[in-house]
Parts: structure tokens; C-alpha cells; sequence
């Protein structure tokens, strides 16, 4: 039986691990939830294109889906929302349905934002700056060297010990 479990547990559920991707499941969540050790389902990944293929486009569909809710979110939308409420006379019994569409809006959210430009602008929008600093010809700054005088005793001189030796 050259390929063990491929024919019983995973070769009629490519459709559903491309889901699993999609949904965020790891490689080896997916091999548990298939019932076949990590080491076999990579094994089987390396042999078979199609769960390969599966795992791949399963990945980029999330990522896609991520993306996109990312961006939603930096940028803002809008949406409707739907009440529905029931109307019973006095014997509790439903005399009509009522609709309510309310339209809302969410603002562009500013953390979104700035996640979005740093990982997508990265040159223009990162934390930290190297800055260079020259003298008026160009040439680096060499900055002066101070020396401070610590006493041996590690501690403030007194008035008599004052002198500098």
C-alpha cells in the first residue's frame, strides 16, 4: 500500500482542506483534522500536486479575504442594518411584522490605517529614521569628548577634599 492513507483519508477532501487554508488552519491542524501525522502530510504534499495546489491556493484566498478586510476597515464603508420587530395584539398573537433599515457608517479606523501604509509603503511610512549628521562641508561630525572626574571614593568630595589632584 504505497500511499498509506492518501486514498482513504485525504485524496476526496482536497475541497475541504482548501477551506480548512482559507479558514486559517495550519498544515498541522489540517493533518489532525484529517487523522494522518504532520511528517506523513508533508510527505504527501511533496507527492501529490494536487493537495499542494490546494494548500496554496487556499492560503491566498484568506490572505485575499484579510487584505480586503484591511482595507475595508482603513478606508471605512458603509452598511445597512435590518430590524425586524413583531407587532401581537392582547391575546399574544402576531398581528404583523414591522421592517427597519437603518444605514450606518464606520469611520475609517486610523491603526488600520497606518498598519495598511507600513507594510504596504514601508520606505515612506516606517518607525525609524537613520538620520546622518555632517558638519557644514559634509564631512561627519566628531563630537567632543568629555571626561568626568568620578573621586575614588565614589562619592561627593567634601570641601577639604576639594582640591583637584
Amino acid at each position: 500500500m504505497p500511499n498509506g492513507k492518501w486514498e482513504s483519508h485525504v485524496k476526496d477532501r482536497i475541497d475541504t482542506i482548501r477551506a480548512w487554508k482559507r479558514s486559517g488552519l495550519t498544515d498541522k491542524e489540517i493533518a489532525e483534522n484529517l487523522g494522518i501525522g504532520y511528517t506523513t502530510f508533508r510527505r504527501y504534499m511533496k507527492d501529490h500536486r494536487t493537495l499542494w495546489s490546494a494548500l496554496k491556493t487556499g492560503k491566498s484566498d484568506a490572505d485575499a479575504l484579510v487584505e480586503n478586510a484591511l482595507f475595508k476597515r482603513a478606508m471605512g464603508y458603509r452598511y445597512e442594518e435590518v430590524e425586524e420587530s413583531v407587532t401581537k395584539n392582547k391575546e399574544g398573537e402576531i398581528t404583523g411584522t414591522r421592517t427597519k433599515r437603518i444605514k450606518k457608517q464606520i469611520a475609517p479606523d486610523v491603526t488600520a490605517i497606518i498598519f495598511y501604509l507600513k507594510n504596504r509603503k514601508s520606505q515612506d511610512w516606517h518607525d525609524r529614521h537613520a538620520l546622518e549628521h555632517s558638519g557644514p562641508d559634509g564631512t561627519p561630525l566628531n563630537p567632543p569628548v568629555i571626561h568626568a572626574y568620578m573621586p575614588p571614593n565614589g562619592r561627593e568630595l567634601l570641601p577639604e577634599e576639594s582640591d583637584v589632584r
